[in-house]
């Protein structure tokens, strides 16, 4: 990664992804010893992280997709329990939709923490924002990212093809293109990226 110049590493980079809690035994015990592994394997890979000055964002997906942590606040103790300035949380609007509370006062909490370090942004049902109708309040979102401190990248994971290479792990089981050409798709990309670019400015 350094040599390509990069400086983030994000996802579900902490664990086995669709992870769930073996079916016989205490879920919560089996988390708790889950993360205490984690942390562990964890804190020479973020010691590698400080030497090449790359930011490790654990992204907090939610409870269909893993079960070590579901919101802002856990991934923030978890980072915290990794122990090193490079662990970052890496949030999702999408899985934020299903999880939080308040997703605008878990951006705020990622944010006060000083370990929010990457940023996804996706309609409820995983389409385009700015794209067709919305459920979630944009300008709120790119409020609270302000308020936030967050300056770092907003990045579009849409999931919206029924024959995309993760479809059926993504759980995409009608076309939420609605039919959309490839040259469309692109349309809707670059809608999606002026919109964002709009609220974050705003």
């Amino acid at each position: 990664m350094s040599e390509l110049e990069m400086t983030l590493w994000s996802g579900v980079n902490y664990s086995a992804w669709l992870r769930a809690p073996q079916p016989e035994g205490d879920a919560q015990e089996e988390k708790v010893r889950a993360c205490g592994y984690a942390v562990q394997s964890l804190q020479p890979i973020l010691r590698a992280a400080e030497r090449e000055g790359i930011d490790y964002c654990f992204e907090v997906v939610n409870r269909f997709e893993q079960f070590l942590f579901n919101t802002a606040q856990e991934a923030v103790a978890f980072a915290e329990a990794v122990g090193s300035p490079r662990a970052k949380v890496h949030l999702d609007t999408y899985h934020m939709n299903i999880e939080e509370d308040n997703t605008c006062a878990a951006i705020c909490f990622a944010g006060v923490s000083g370990r929010l370090g990457h940023f996804h942004a996706g309609e409820s049902n995983r389409r385009v924002p700015g794209v067709g109708a919305a459920n979630l309040d944009w300008r709120a979102i790119g409020r609270a990212l302000r308020q936030a401190g967050y300056a770092g990248a907003v990045v579009m994971e849409p999931f919206v093809l029924t024959t995309a290479f993760n479809a059926k792990r993504t759980r995409v089981w009608r076309d939420l293109s609605h039919g959309a050409t490839l040259q469309q798709l692109v349309c809707d990309a670059q809608t999606g990226g002026r919109f964002l670019r709009g609220i974050l400015e705003e």
